[in-house]
């Protein structure tokens, strides 16, 4: 399949046999059939999705198995379905099938949907609202996804989840639009599919639901999981608690909103409920306001709690009086429906409760916990908990139910001779085979290096920002365009994409900037076109992006992203 004169070379332009694909690839189809794990660390230009690829596809068609191959970034799954996987799929002489898995929330629910429409006076207090939801029913009736990456532009995030789909708001078969479903019938395809791609977000939501007796993925018997650099994350952020303000708030104002008097609570004829969701809020206020200040006067620098604040949870207890008084009320609906909505409702309340109390009580000597501040004027407080050390959780959950786990990356290895002892062991990855492989491009003959010695500092924003635009200038001018300019935050990118505008004005070069009006997509569609472009990048431009030939020539890198060492998880782990 990868040999200079094999199938993947008749088929595809430019192809390149690379001998560290194909050690890749037999390594990989290996551990599917020996039953054992697999890291593997392949530089850049590998060709690491052909070579996990093509094992997982002999391993479904030929043993009738179930594969999941797990991505960090949208781009590289984004890669994998609209290029890697179709053309495989057209030139290998199998059939397979592959599906996309998306988290439940990005559906919409056809009935919800329904409800809304019907109760729009009493749902949304203006007209924009109701605007935004007409859209949402004109694109309902075209969409074949129904999924939100299918609507352009994206709604407000308070009328989506108005319409969603959602687990505990759903009456399965007993629905009339069960047939329909938008979700339902994305479900009936994963559980046909034989490979499986999610993202690391999905991945472990699953892994989490699972050591709790539920599920979201069917069974499978092996997972690949590339970019894998980033599971410890990953991982930490879905078996841990992030608790904030505005959940709360988004929960009372969907039961009742005290400036537009709209809400769950009206369209289901619970008036004398309100009284009961405005105590919980004033309650919910006096604590957050006495959490933020202690956290202000009294807390760590960087927010990290060492015993419980001296502040009285009294948030757990006014929720759980709520969802108790709205399960006393839920009887007296009469519509089935509105009854299943007030249901979710009682059992956010529940959940968010429950969370308040882990998160207080502090009981996990080997977990860390912090309070973020945020916003100006009225500050608003996210209370956190993290395990510090996943591999406890991961290798009963994780290495230890799966025959095979192949973990891939281009980054996994310490230093030449600390080779995979560190990862290994904060992922809890105790046995398995190791492959360590080198880029197959020569990039001391095919780059130059250029740092910018003489910049100030970056915390400096009023010298920094004209200082890195006039650098950035001078590369983009020597290019010719093609450049992807890579920042660590929105701030900086905004402000160096106002303070570069009139350059690229004058030197007729479009200049694609993240958070725009274009997706992500859209803008490196146009990057690989034939106009002069550049592209003022952050968060998921930094990996997964496949721009070959000469449409991209320089890579800029404003500031190097390294974890700050006083974060409260990094500061645990190296504790």
């Amino acid at each position: 399949m990868l040999s200079p004169n094999g199938l993947i070379a008749r088929h595809l332009q430019h192809y390149e046999s690379r001998p560290q694909q194909v050690a890749m690839a037999a390594a990989v189809r290996k551990a599917f059939a020996d039953r054992e794990h697999l890291i593997v660390e392949a530089g850049t230009g590998v060709g690491k999705s052909f070579a996990y690829l093509l094992p997982a596809i002999e391993r479904v068609t030929q043993h009738k198995e179930r594969i999941v191959i797990s991505t960090r970034t949208i781009a590289l799954q984004e890669q994998l379905m609209h290029k890697d996987i179709p053309f495989l799929q057209d030139n290998l002489p199998v059939t397979f099938s592959v599906e996309l898995v998306k988290g439940r929330n990005n559906y919409l629910g056809l009935r919800r949907l329904q409800r809304a429409s019907q109760r729009q006076q009493q749902l949304f207090a203006n007209k924009r609202a109701r605007h935004e939801l007409w859209r949402i029913e004109d694109w309902a009736a075209r969409t074949a996804d129904g999924s939100l990456a299918d609507l352009d532009p994206q709604p407000p995030w308070d009328i989506w989840d108005s319409v969603r789909s959602e687990h505990d708001n759903c009456m399965g078969r007993r629905c009339k639009h069960y047939e329909q479903c938008f979700f339902q019938r994305a479900r009936r395809r994963v559980h046909n599919a034989q490979i499986l791609i999610v993202n690391h977000a999905i991945f472990f939501s699953d892994l989490a639901l699972r050591a709790r007796g539920a599920a979201i993925l069917p069974d499978y018997t092996g997972v690949v999981l590339d970019e894998a650099h980033s599971i410890e994350n990953v991982a930490g952020d879905h078996f841990g608690i992030s608790l904030s303000e505005r959940q709360i708030d988004h929960l009372l104002n969907t039961l009742h909103h005290e400036k537009t008097r709209k809400g769950v609570l009206s369209g289901c004829g619970l008036q004398q409920l309100v009284t009961d969701v405005t105590d919980v809020r004033r309650t919910a206020e006096v604590f957050f306001d006495r959490l933020a200040e202690w956290r202000f006067l009294h807390g760590r620098p960087n927010g990290r709690l060492t015993e419980p604040p001296p502040v009285e949870n009294d948030v757990s207890t006014v929720l759980r009086g709520l969802a108790i008084k709205l399960r006393g009320a839920r009887p007296q609906v009469q519509n089935e429906e509105d009854r299943r909505e007030l249901g979710s409702h009682i059992e956010r309340a529940e959940a968010l409760a429950g969370q308040f109390d882990g998160i207080f009580a502090m009981e996990r000597e080997d977990w860390v916990y912090w309070l973020e501040l945020a916003g100006k004027g009225r500050r608003r407080i996210t209370m956190n908990a993290r395990p510090i050390d996943v591999s406890e959780i991961l290798k009963p959950a994780l290495f230890d139910r799966l025959d095979s786990v192949v973990l891939t990356s281009a980054t996994l290895t310490t230093r030449e001779n600390g080779g995979f002892k560190y990862i290994r062991g904060r992922l809890g990855f105790d046995e398995g085979a190791e492959l360590r492989l080198g880029s197959p491009f020569d990039h001391a003959a095919q780059m130059t290096v250029c740092v910018e010695a003489a910049l100030p500092a970056p915390n400096n924003g009023d010298d920094f920002i004209p200082a890195v635009s006039a650098a950035i200038e001078e590369h983009v001018q020597s290019a010719d365009g093609g450049t992807l300019v890579l920042f660590t935050s929105y701030n900086m990118l905004n402000r160096c994409a106002t303070e570069m505008a009139p350059f690229f004005a004058e030197n007729e070069i479009e200049l694609l900037v993240q958070g725009g009006e274009l997706s992500r997509s859209a803008m490196l569609d146009r990057f690989r076109g034939e106009l002069p472009s550049v592209i003022f990048g952050t968060d998921s431009f930094w990996e997964g992006v496949d721009v070959p030939g000469q449409a991209l020539t320089t890579v800029i890198i404003v500031r190097l992203p390294f974890a700050v060492p006083d974060r409260p998880e990094v500061e645990a782990r190296i504790e």
